[in-house]
């Protein structure tokens, strides 16, 4: 006598299989990828961590020019150039 196997109708699992199908990926050899919640997150994080080292390097390397600027400035001009600015009459 062969069994007969009562198959409950799940809603959720339909559901669930549209949502995942969204986010399945397929690799070069045929296996899906897993959909990560934290990618996204992580992307952002790269991104800011990227734009902060750019930041970084851009206001080292402006300091040098700043430096270099100040320096030559200092050291090439003469002192009476200098004594305009410092005691120049104030309205």
């Amino acid at each position: 006598m062969k069994k007969s196997v009562l198959k409950r109708y799940t809603p959720d699992c339909s559901i669930h299989m549209s949502a995942e199908i969204a986010f399945m990926r397929e690799n070069p050899t045929g296996s899906y990828v897993e959909f990560n919640d934290y990618f996204v997150l992580e992307t952002l994080l790269l991104a800011r961590d990227a734009d902060e080292a750019r930041d970084k390097v851009k206001r080292q390397e402006l300091a040098r020019r700043n430096q270099e600027l100040s320096y030559a400035l200092c050291n090439r001009m003469p002192l009476s150039f200098w004594w305009r600015f410092l005691f120049a009459p104030s309205f």
